[in-house]
């Protein structure tokens, strides 16, 4: 039989030893659960809802300014949306190579076309020569239910093209970006980009209503 503490003969030194031998598993157990309580808390304090998710590949995030970060708020506030609980969310933790096919690279591969399949991404900037491979396997919505024709003729040198499988008609799914000044606190691209709106996108209809806003302030 397990003999009791006799706290009337115990300093209180050996009363705190005592406790902490016998309950110390269930004070570090409450503080986890208290500590993840905690982190749950601030993050839905903190949540703010996607309008629209735009994703970078292949961006030189090494030059990423965080002050120019989160440009959007005009956006948000003029399409009747509350920035304190909206947001345009930007990753640029993405990238595609080409030409090299090893483990890391597959994954990273895997990584974007389930993202994209499942409909987080809604816009989609990349180096030409990747939007380009992501455009042949037709993720990208045709510009011509996007823009209007007019500024589709303005913009007829800066336009990317695919080619649809089935007619074999072109097509175009991508403008040329020389300048990211509204990208630039997330990250950069030295040579070029191209911007397009992804066809399968949750928020598509809002990525449509952004890109000539976009368009319009990045070229200011």
């Amino acid at each position: 039989m397990e003999k009791k503490a006799d706290f009337k003969q115990m300093s209180k030194k050996q009363i705190i030893g005592f406790i902490w031998d016998y309950y110390k598993w269930w004070f570090i157990i409450g503080a986890i659960l208290i500590g993840s309580a905690i982190g749950v808390i601030r993050h839905f304090a903190n949540y703010k809802d996607p309008v629209i998710s735009i994703v970078m590949v292949n961006s030189d995030t090494r030059a990423a300014d965080e002050e120019k970060q989160n440009q959007f708020t005009d956006y948000l506030t003029a399409h009747g949306y509350d920035p304190k609980k909206t947001k345009v969310s930007v990753r640029a933790d993405y990238s595609l190579n080409l030409n090299g096919r090893d483990s890391a690279t597959q994954k990273s591969d895997q990584a974007l076309a389930i993202l994209l399949a499942a409909g987080g991404v809604d816009v989609l900037t990349a180096d030409e020569e990747v939007f380009d491979y992501l455009a042949a396997h037709s993720y990208f919505a045709s510009l011509e239910d996007v823009l209007p024709k007019e500024e589709l003729e303005v913009r007829k040198d800066q336009l990317v093209y695919t080619t649809d499988t089935e007619t074999g008609e072109k097509y175009p799914v991508g403008i040329r970006q020389e300048k990211d000044a509204l990208l630039s606190g997330y990250g950069s691209y030295p040579d070029g980009y191209v911007i397009g709106v992804v066809l399968s996108g949750e928020n598509k209809a809002q990525a449509v209503e952004f890109l000539p806003y976009f368009l319009q302030q990045n070229e200011q």
